[in-house]
């Protein structure tokens, strides 16, 4: 579980630096999951 939230702050760093593309890479995880 701790990795899993790890993975999301990562993601969310990502996307803090990516912008709009950044947004669309979570929503691909989203769907993933």
């Amino acid at each position: 579980m701790d990795q899993i939230i790890l993975a999301i702050s990562s993601v969310f760093g990502a996307l803090s630096n990516s912008g709009s593309s950044g947004l669309s890479f979570v929503f691909h995880l989203l769907g993933f999951f």
